[in-house]
């Protein structure tokens, strides 16, 4: 604040309402007859209090303008508590001319002529129009400073960081405050602490988060919030430690969005969605982030998967246009060694040896009803044990794809077995062998 300029027109407005008090109290005080200028009114008692009413009325518009100027700059209290006793002075000096009938009947000139009402009028409010111009204008403050209340406690402190980068803090560090400023990657923070100093809240960018919001936990180190940029540069929002358990939202490498719940010891646990890149899923981990459950989503529909603790597959429920699969291998994984799925008749169970190959065993369900076929290591039937239409049961032994026995019940009610290959015919040389056995009914 310009002091010394507040000061002039304190002293311009003193000398001015002296000047004038005394002008109007001339005729009064003039025993040798001297004429003295007349007021407006003629009436000098009467300029005197209109004088004095609006002298007032400049005076309390000009203390509050100064009041608003001095509250900017608490730091100059004993300055301006100085030129206020100057300003009483004053005041007391133009009491003591206007009470003085013995002052001389003289005008005293000032820049733009004689002093009169009007004079000192336009130049009270011309200082008035200069203090408000002021006010109105742009304050500019030159950093580093201090605030400080009337106890002396910091209030805020503005100055530049470490870095050599702008830096405000309002209230103290060591308690709860509020930090803004600038990074030394030229980001903008802001800081709000816990009523120990430490943070409590953080606005911009950390070394592991991209710009957010993030808050931290009590021991004011780790995040345990943050809504924010992730490693994708799209949305995040984490709750938890990065090391500890915890759980992410966001958006993937790929657009779509995803889940992931870590463990206690920050492993991933359980995810959902297309997280790295990869086909829609939910996948639940065990030790070392194997995943043992995977739900996911393919061309010809979905599955279930289940894998060894060692992360190798060994069983699928698969979806299908033409229904439902399900395929278990060993332990080792690979091919299927059993598989259940649904043919056009019905369901098929199928198994296969460790190694893979072709099936060895086959559960069917035909139109007749049920069917068991057993397989030789090349695949072709040896043995089959079904349903005939008129239900009741039958069986074949094959080899090289030749019935050697077969075995069912007759439309008389007879079971019978028959042997071949030869089966049916006469005896061979006349004593030959009977080629079939034949129930009999009691």
């Amino acid at each position: 604040m310009n002091m010394n300029a507040t000061a002039a027109g304190r002293t311009v407005f003193a000398i001015a309402c002296a000047a004038l008090v005394g002008a109007m109290t001339l005729s009064a005080a003039n025993p040798q007859g001297i004429k003295a200028q007349a007021g407006p009114t003629g009436d000098p008692a009467r300029d005197i209090n209109l004088l004095r009413q609006q002298v007032a009325r400049l005076e309390t518009r000009l203390a509050e303008l100064e009041k608003e100027e001095l509250e900017k700059f608490k730091a100059a209290d004993l300055e301006a508590e100085a030129r206020d006793n100057k300003f009483e002075q004053r005041l007391a000096l133009l009491e003591k001319a206007q009470n003085d009938r013995s002052a001389p009947a003289t005008t005293v000139p000032v820049a733009d002529g004689p002093v009169t009402m009007r004079t000192i009028t336009a130049a009270l409010e011309k200082r008035t129009a200069a203090l408000e111009q002021k006010l109105a204008g742009p304050l500019t403050v030159k950093a580093p400073f201090r605030v400080v209340d009337a106890a002396g406690k910091i209030v805020m402190d503005a100055g530049m960081s470490a870095d050599g980068n702008p830096n405000l803090v309002i209230g103290p560090r060591t308690a709860g405050s509020v930090e803004i400023g600038v990074t030394g990657l030229g980001d903008g923070f802001v800081r709000v602490g816990t009523e120990s100093g430490g943070p409590g809240v953080g606005i911009g960018r950390t070394k592991a988060l991209g710009m957010g919001v993030h808050v931290y936990g009590s021991d004011g180190q780790k995040v345990e919030g943050s809504l924010a940029l992730g490693t994708t540069g799209k949305g995040s929002l984490a709750v938890g430690d990065d090391q500890g358990g915890g759980a992410r939202i966001g958006v993937g490498k790929s657009g779509a969005g995803f889940l992931a719940v870590l463990r206690a010891d920050g492993q991933l646990g359980v995810s959902a969605g297309q997280l790295d890149g990869a086909a829609f899923s939910v996948g639940v981990y065990g030790e070392n982030e194997t995943e043992l459950v995977a739900l996911k989503t393919g061309p010809f529909g979905g599955s279930v998967m289940a894998m060894s603790p060692k992360g190798v597959r060994v069983a699928a429920l698969l979806g299908g246009e033409t229904g439902g699969g399900l395929a278990l291998t060993g332990p080792a994984g690979g091919k299927s060694a059993v598989s259940i799925s649904v043919e056009a008749s019905g369901g098929k169970v199928r198994v296969f040896p460790a190694a893979g190959g072709k099936a060895h065993a086959e559960l069917t369900a035909e139109s007749s009803g049920g069917a068991v076929t057993l397989y030789s290591s090349t695949g072709s039937p040896s043995a089959s044990l079904g349903t005939s239409a008129t239900g009741a049961g039958a069986m074949e032994l094959i080899r090289g794809g030749v019935v050697y026995v077969e075995a069912g019940i007759l439309p008389n009610g007879r079971g019978t077995v028959r042997a071949g290959p030869a089966i049916g015919g006469p005896p061979v040389g006349g004593l030959g062998f009977a080629d079939r056995i034949v129930g009999k009914i009691q």
